[in-house]
């Protein structure tokens, strides 16, 4: 196969995955499209396997994963997380639910499996990147395979749970306003919100990347972010390898974004986020080429296995037992906990779709919102975006 063909293919099956999320309003989603498209080509002969290599993009993939963590890093805002505590704790502790509730299938799914699918579950792309190299180099084929598709249909587990914890929640919230209203013909929920936000009004410095934000061209943003991926593996020798480079450039691009001296979301400054999305994705695809019919079927048990553990786990602990009460809801807890296999923008849509399912009226569809947005998309961005690169650091290591 020629190397130019080879790419227009790859590229084009990520963009029947767009095209068919932006038709189905983000219901069918698009890498589970394209991860299914390319398993299926793989398994009838119709692509090599070795297609990613043939196309130049696994070679190009190889230096793109601690970069687009660096970035993610850049998108932490380090004073919502520590204002949103009780959300953030939650959050931490679904994620350490899920482990719990994997850990208890490990005879039926194998240590390995267990292990690259639990920062999969608590996480997103990178999460996966670093889990499927990591069973790869091991050796560990069917283990790669498991979290590449755990990866690929983890929304789908996640969408349901979280839409129908959100429906529940945002009744109680319309109900509680049309009571109000019911009491007082002149309560005003925007009131309410206006006094509380009133009570922060302390003005923010304009930050240092601001104030110079003209040389903040596409190759200044590249090369800041290699600079952060080089001190990110320096600090990765000096600590013996137990903190890994991923967890270093996260560290690094938190920390650099807060103090003021970079853009957040540096890469998509650079308008390069889409492309190295694309190369991230090349770097786990591949292990789709080595899973046959029969291990499909395998792997299929494994999947059922694993996320029915995430979600009993998740409803016992958090719904059944009190763990719900750390934000005060049962809904909102399950929802939260959900998150971790959503993430952003995902968690997002959903609650946007909620508040106009259930809102009546602008002040209902705000009031919804409000109550259940930040929970969803915070818990849905610090798992995805930092927690899960950590535990996927420290992970690796048990392979």
């Amino acid at each position: 196969m020629d190397q130019w063909i080879a790419i227009v293919l790859v590229l084009g099956l990520f963009a029947v995955g767009d095209v068919v999320s932006s038709i189905t309003g983000a219901r069918i989603s698009s890498v589970f499209v394209t991860l299914i498209l390319f398993l299926v080509l793989f398994m009838t002969g119709i692509f090599p396997g070795d297609i990613m290599t043939i196309s130049g993009l696994q070679g190009a993939a190889a230096v793109a994963g601690q970069v687009l963590v660096f970035h993610m890093g850049t998108n932490i805002n380090i004073r919502q997380l520590l204002k949103e505590w009780r959300t953030l704790l939650l959050a931490v502790i679904s994620m350490v639910v899920a482990m719990i509730g994997v850990f208890c299938v490990v005879p039926l799914v194998g240590w390995d499996s267990a292990v690259v699918a639990i920062p999969i579950v608590n996480g997103g792309i990178v999460a996966t990147n670093i889990m499927v190299d990591a069973a790869l180099a091991k050796g560990a084929t069917m283990a790669a395979a498991l979290g590449t598709l755990a990866y690929g249909v983890q929304k789908f587990v996640g969408t349901i749970p979280a839409s129908r914890m959100g429906l529940a929640e945002a009744r109680l919230v319309v109900a509680d306003i049309r009571a109000k209203h019911a009491a007082d013909p002149n309560y005003s929920w925007y009131a309410e919100r206006d006094a509380a936000l009133h009570k922060d009004g302390a003005a923010e410095k304009t930050p240092f990347w601001k104030k110079h934000e003209k040389i903040w061209s596409t190759y200044v943003c590249l090369f800041v972010c290699y600079v952060a991926n080089e001190i990110g593996e320096i600090l990765a020798g000096f600590s013996g390898g137990f903190i890994t480079t991923s967890i270093w450039c996260l560290i690094l691009g938190c920390l650099a974004a807060q103090i003021g001296i970079v853009p957040p979301k540096i890469l998509d400054k650079a308008k390069s986020s889409g492309f190295f999305m694309v190369l991230v994705y090349v770097s786990i695809i591949a292990s789709l080429a080595t899973i046959s019919f029969s291990d499909l079927v395998d792997l299929s048990v494994d999947l059922v296995l694993i996320f029915g553990a995430v979600i009993i786990a998740t409803f016992v602990f958090l719904y059944v037992l009190p763990g719900w009460k750390i934000v005060g809801s049962k809904n909102l807890a399950v929802g939260i906990a959900m998150a971790q296999l959503l993430g952003y923008p995902a968690t997002y849509m959903i609650t946007q779709e909620i508040a106009h399912a259930v809102g009546e009226t602008d002040e209902e569809v705000e009031a919804i919102s409000a109550r259940i947005e930040p929970a969803y998309v915070l818990a849905g961005f610090a798992t995805v975006t930092s927690f899960s690169i950590v535990i996927a650091g420290f992970f690796v290591n048990l392979l």
